[in-house]
């Protein structure tokens, strides 16, 4: 993949999480996929990644990715983004 295509492929994961379209990660992240974000424990695999997103939309139902920056270089990406939501409290 080249950083378009990489670039491209991010845009399309925080899309998905801002309309809640968790089908949508299957056609995103390969099924050993690992989320290595600070401050989780990594998550390894998309039906685990789901799970962790499905878990923040219900506690952030109106949860929007905001990208601010991101740029790369060969097959990297680099995001900073920022997130709005109102805490749900269960």
């Amino acid at each position: 993949m080249n950083v378009k295509e990489c670039k491209e492929l991010v845009e399309s994961y925080h899309d998905a999480t801002n309309r809640g379209d968790l089908d949508a990660l299957d056609r995103i992240f390969s099924k050993d996929f690992i989320n290595e974000a600070a401050g989780f424990d990594p998550v390894r695999g998309c039906e685990n990644m789901k799970t962790l997103i499905r878990e923040l939309l219900e506690t952030f139902p109106d949860w929007h990715i905001f990208v601010e920056d991101m740029f790369g270089e060969g097959n990297k990406v680099v995001v900073r983004w920022r997130m709005n939501g109102t805490y749900k409290n269960a």
